[in-house]
């Protein structure tokens, strides 16, 4: 069961068993009535439990009815405390050769006349759904082996960790308690997701100082209110598996009032691990019935079966494919405020191509796909003597609108950036006009190219807003894909019909996953994959327009579709109908090459940057605390070494550094020369603390205001510190749009400046930039000419 479904609380520091729990047994259910429905038998549990202890009758009697009412059979095994460890063992294997039964459960403990590693042992692995069977253990420890099933307990807490966004990749993890049922377990699975792990029990020295160091502590010590908040470091993430009663209340091994004081994310006791085992259990279950039924195998053969390859024309359609359709033909947008934002995007975007024009690992990448190849009446690249195929001009476009990652953004459940879509628009846009031209039509206008932009970035920017395709695992240029697809199929003549087949094969197309953007695979894909998405949007668009088919369910189909694949059934959520709202909203990154989520934090740092020289730089500094958002805290909080310019551009604590150290952040300063050369840097992020803010992590999802706040403040060693700078709105927010209108001026004409663009070109460029009706009516090839090299 992946990390997908998205949970809310109250108070966002609470990770809550009880919701997350609830999610999961709505999939479990889904997943039983389909395994039903192909036929199949219900999963069987078998609980065999010795003796009389009150906890464990408890355990068993939740466990039954929580497995009625997922549709499982339960069956429960209960035997006298005299029970002799043979006759247990005879009933194990008696289970053991049962085809009706999935998984075979011992609860523990047993009586003490019993050898339970004796009994566990002779559980057949395929049915051992509680994990405990020692080569399953064993499976733990080794990386490239899977355990067959994964302890309930640990699993449970790995799950509420991926389940609230924490990052385990890179941590550091300490974990209380040596058991093989959870302390044991839990540390081995978080070392097979790359933390660096430190078991704690009773002969460790200074436990306090070890549980200080971690970023994510795992209490299973059964010692009530155990741990305490002088031990945990700010901004650490605790799990606390302990189940103790005091005073007749339960309570766990930490104490909660005052750990979640300092902690960024905590379980309570109860409604924390507790609620999650139940279910672990019976997701293994259900895993090892599927197997044994052979229901993967006998899903493949129904599809193999039963699927027909031609165009299925009687078939409805998925309402969200055609609420795009019908968008990107019939909407016209109006308001002049959509205008003026799409013009300044589209020269900005032009302008942070140009810029990358000077790092060679981005022109590495471009040019035809065949060194020398010329496309006859093909189109240009801005900066470049490129003349290209549609597809190849988009990837071209793309891959250096995008590099420094200047250009505009958008931040919601998912974020992006929608100028991203320029690449296929203006290539295509290009290639319509030529085509035109042939037919004797009017090549189309800038004002043609506004009005797809205006489109793209609200395809793209809706769709964000309500749907995490991050906590999946997709990254965001997915959307990209799906927008400039809907928008290019219209621009080159697409009848409803061809943008339908176009658009539903934007959803079929296998997705870029995001693991070229996290630690420890991030690196400069990141850069070139927006015009990858838009290169294959052309190219979807050109197979419609030829007349291949669509998949009118590409999104809803049972097993097969995008909700099933990617969004564990659950389908979009939309906040609002298709309009210009998110062009009127777009944020722009005017002063600063940052990942969006850093760009006030940039900015405090920098506000912060005299005071730092003036107290002697970073030796004179005790701490930084950098108060955020919690999509801050899940995306760029970053620790550990950064190995290319794509890691330190997306990690706060080094765009933070570089704007307190340099007063100012430029795309230089992610290269090796400055990165490796200045060992300040990691010596100052390795100060710095993240804490989330709750009401800043509220705002920024809140429609009426989309701040991206931070806050910085410096402790120093003299006792003093500093202000608590805090920036709400960035500059390139739409509140702060006046001010920032000049700046994306000076910013477009300076890349321009220093760029390969012919000098005759700049005074052309210039008036068009300022006046609206002539721009509007310029054609596209008049204005791709003026940047051709």
């Amino acid at each position: 069961m992946s990390a997908a479904t998205t949970t809310t609380n109250v108070d966002p520091k609470i990770i809550d068993g009880r919701i997350i729990s609830a999610d999961i047994k709505k999939d479990i259910k889904i997943q039983v009535e389909k395994l039903i429905a192909q036929g199949k038998r219900a999963p069987c549990l078998v609980v065999i439990l010795v003796g009389d202890r009150p906890d464990s009758h408890t355990y068993v009697r939740n466990k039954k009815k929580t497995a009625s009412d997922l549709g499982f059979e339960s069956i429960d095994c209960l035997l006298p405390g005299t029970t002799t460890q043979q006759e247990v063992i005879d009933i194990v294997k008696k289970y053991n050769q049962d085809e009706a039964v999935d998984g075979i459960l011992v609860q523990l403990p047993l009586p003490s006349h019993i050898n339970e590693a004796s009994v566990l042992n002779e559980i057949d692995i395929s049915k051992d759904v509680d994990g405990f069977n020692p080569i399953n253990i064993g499976s733990l420890g080794m990386r490239g082996r899977n355990a067959t099933f994964q302890p309930c307990t640990p699993r449970g807490c790995i799950e509420m960790l991926d389940r609230s966004g924490v990052e385990i990749a890179g941590k550091k993890a300490v974990v209380l308690g040596r058991s093989n049922i959870v302390g044991l377990p839990v540390a081995l699975m978080l070392m097979n997701r790359d933390a660096t792990v430190t078991i704690c029990h009773s002969k460790t020295p200074d436990i306090p100082s070890q549980v200080k160091q971690a970023d994510i502590v795992i209490a299973a010590i059964g010692q009530a209110r155990f741990v305490k908040k002088e031990w945990i470091k700010e901004g650490a993430v605790v799990i606390d598996v302990g189940m103790n009663s005091v005073d007749g209340k339960l309570c766990g091994d930490v104490d909660y009032v005052n750990v979640k004081e300092v902690a960024s994310k905590i379980t309570p006791v109860p409604g924390g691990v507790g609620p999650m085992t139940i279910v672990m259990l019976l997701s293994n279950t259900l895993e090892s019935s599927k197997k044994r039924q052979n229901y993967y195998l006998s899903i493949y053969i129904s599809i193999m079966t039963h699927t027909t390859f031609s165009s299925s024309s009687n078939q409805k359609w998925d309402q969200e494919i055609v609420d795009i359709a019908d968008y990107v033909l019939n909407y016209k947008p109006t308001t002049d405020e959509s205008f003026s934002t799409a013009k300044a995007t589209l020269f900005d975007a032009i302008g942070c191509g140009l810029l990358a024009l000077k790092y060679k690992e981005c022109t590495k990448l471009m040019g035809p796909t065949v060194e020398g190849t010329v496309v006859p009446n093909g189109c240009h690249v801005p900066g470049t003597d490129y003349v290209l195929d549609p597809v190849q001009a988009a990837f071209n476009i793309g891959c250096m609108n995008r590099w420094l990652d200047f250009n505009d953004t958008w931040l919601g459940r998912e974020w992006g950036h929608p100028s991203d879509n320029l690449a296929s628009i203006l290539a295509v846009a290009e290639y319509k006009s030529r085509e035109n031209i042939k037919v004797g039509l009017p090549p189309l206008t800038m004002n043609d190219v506004l009005v797809a932009l205006i489109k793209a970035y609200e395809i793209q920017g809706v769709l964000a807003l309500e749907n995490s395709f991050n906590r999946v695992g997709l990254d965001h240029v997915v959307l990209v894909k799906v927008a400039s697809t809907a928008v290019v199929a219209q621009l080159l003549g697409g009848t409803r019909d061809q943008v339908l087949n176009a658009v539903s094969n934007a959803w079929v197309d296998g997705q870029s996953l995001r693991t070229y953007r996290h630690f420890p695979n991030t690196g400069s894909r990141k850069s070139w994959a927006a015009g990858d998405a838009a290169s294959r949007a052309v190219h979807l668009s050109l197979f419609a327009l030829k007349g291949e088919m669509g998949y009118p369910t590409a999104l809803s189909a049972k097993i097969w579709g995008f909700y099933d694949v990617h969004f564990k059934g659950n389908t979009f959520k939309f906040q609002r109908p298709y309009g210009s709202y998110v062009m009127e909203n777009v944020l722009f990154k005017v002063s600063y090459p940052a990942e969006y989520h850093a760009q006030t934090a940039v900015e405090c740092s920098i506000r912060l940057h005299p005071l730092y020289k003036q107290k002697g730089g970073v030796d004179a500094i005790e701490k930084i605390v950098i108060t955020t958002h919690e999509s801050a805290i899940r995306i760029i909080d970053k620790k550990g070494p950064l190995n290319n310019p794509a890691d330190r551009d997306h990690c706060i604590q080094y765009m933070s550094a570089i704007g307190m150290i340099y007063g100012d952040l430029n795309a230089d300063h992610y290269e090796d020369k400055v990165a490796i050369g200045d060992t300040s840097i990691d010596q100052l992020r390795d100060k710095m603390v993240c804490v989330e803010n709750t009401q800043y992590s509220a705002d920024y999802l809140d429609p009426e205001k989309r701040s991206i706040a931070n806050r910085i403040q410096i402790f120093f060693k003299d006792g003093t510190t500093s202000d608590d700078v805090e920036v709400e709105y960035p500059i390139g927010h739409r509140r702060r749009r006046q001010e920032a209108l000049p700046l994306i001026e000076s910013k477009f004409f300076n890349a321009l400046k220093d760029s390969p663009v012919p000098q005759q070109s700049l005074s052309a460029i210039q008036d068009l930039f300022k006046t609206t009706d002539k721009f509007n009516q310029t054609s596209v090839l008049d204005f791709v000419n003026l940047f051709k090299c």
